[in-house]
């Protein structure tokens, strides 16, 4: 039962909702249809608790782990216990580590490591929109100022990450990092372009002002320090085929977001990939922007208590859901979260009619009166799924639109052993 409605009843008989299905199976199992379409696959799961969802990505993350490189960014950290216990299972059935699996986190860190591997073009992007989020003014030296500092690491023969950068931040006397950037092969003109002599060196100071306050936020991410350059980003799990479970949470999330924005530019254009978030706050308008326009051909899952509520807007949700190919939602707490995805789901035009008798109807009753009676039709717009029924949702009971066709199917979960 569905609160006060049968389902079996609502979807087939009584309301006629059009291309509308039902399904009963193990919760485990829900994931096979965020597989239906071809890649890029793209899904939303919004609503349930954290165990529901995670039990309807089960089967997802089994058939990924191992198989294309997985991008985990977790908000509350309940993700890297369910991600280890299959990548252990899949490993003892391979007989061998069936890929890497990094956990990027304030504890037992595989080791973070942002800007390793990413083109120059990205790294002043990444710096730009940082110092953007952070209020500071960005000027066109910026990009100067940047590559400067990327090429006087690349001479140096040391790491271009934020290690490096972090190192060459932290020397403090002027005299002493002029003195080691001119040893350099065109040194003086390298000295120059990163802005130190400029006569605003506004830029050069912005440089060292974002990078020392973005290394607070990636320490939160799992960023072991200037003294221990790892080889683990989103750049660098593509190119291994790893699991890559990363906190992002807390006051650093937006920033970290901006800065990811970046990285995962070129994501899933050299191999298939799957980048899936649980409950991460996404109020970066940089991350948010990408997302939206990259929601079609990123392999992309989105899932969290009140997914709405975790973008930016509304407008961003709706922008976001265009580029969706499966949205589903279980159990809503919240009526507004329930009413957008009844929005979302769609309606359709019902036609209701209503019979009027004649004022004398009452005191003839005993004759025939039918030719008095006006009968009236109304055509009415209604929601396929009303909001009140996703609020009324049981557990494991989940509602899935696939846009690629309007179809929509109540899936009625149950939990195995």
């Amino acid at each position: 039962m569905f609160g006060t409605y049968d389902w079996r009843d609502v979807f087939r008989e009584s309301r006629n909702i059009p291309d509308a299905y039902m399904e009963r199976g193990p919760l485990s199992q829900l994931g096979k249809y965020f597989l239906m379409s071809e890649p890029p696959f793209s899904f939303m799961l919004s609503g349930g608790d954290t165990w529901s969802r995670q039990e309807a990505v089960d089967e997802l993350l089994y058939r990924m782990i191992g198989e294309i490189p997985l991008i985990l960014l977790d908000g509350d950290g309940q993700l890297m216990r369910q991600v280890y216990g299959i990548w252990r299972m899949k490993s003892d059935e391979w007989q061998r580590p069936c890929c890497p699996l990094w956990n990027l986190g304030p504890e037992n860190s595989s080791g973070f490591e942002p800007f390793l591997g990413m083109s120059a073009e990205r790294i002043v992007e990444a710096v730009s929109n940082l110092g953007k989020e952070q209020g500071y003014t960005v000027t066109p030296a910026l990009d100067r100022v940047v590559r400067a500092h990327i090429s006087a690491l690349e001479l140096m023969g040391t790491s271009v990450s934020l290690s490096g950068f972090h190192y060459l931040c932290g020397i403090e006397d002027m005299d002493t990092l002029g003195r080691m950037i001119r040893r350099l092969p065109k040194g003086g003109e390298l000295w120059k372009s990163m802005g130190v002599d400029d006569e605003d060196h506004s830029q050069f100071d912005l440089f060292r002002a974002v990078l020392r306050g973005f290394a607070g936020d990636a320490a939160a991410s799992g960023w072991l320090g200037a003294g221990s350059v790892r080889n683990c980003n989103c750049l660098q799990a593509l190119r291994n085929n790893a699991a890559m479970v990363m906190t992002v949470g807390g006051d650093s999330a937006r920033r970290m977001l901006t800065y990811l924005a970046s990285e995962l530019e070129g994501f899933s254009r050299t191999v298939p990939a799957l980048l899936l978030m649980e409950n991460v706050n996404m109020e970066s308008e940089t991350f948010c922007d990408k997302l939206a326009a990259r929601a079609g051909s990123w392999s992309v899952g989105i899932m969290g208590n009140n997914v709405p509520g975790l973008l930016r807007d509304e407008n961003t949700f709706h922008r976001v859901c265009a580029g969706m190919k499966q949205i589903a939602a279980m159990k809503q707490s919240i009526y507004t979260s329930a009413e957008t995805f009844s929005k979302v789901m769609g309606t359709f035009d019902t036609v209701q009619a209503s019979v009027n008798k004649g004022s004398h109807a009452r005191a003839f009753e005993c004759y025939d009166d039918s030719h008095d009676k006006g009968i009236h039709y109304e055509r009415k717009e209604e929601y396929r799924c009303r909001p009140q029924e996703l609020m009324d949702l049981g557990a494991g009971e989940t509602v899935i639109l696939n846009t690629e066709d309007n179809a929509l199917l109540f899936y009625e979960g149950f939990f195995e052993g």
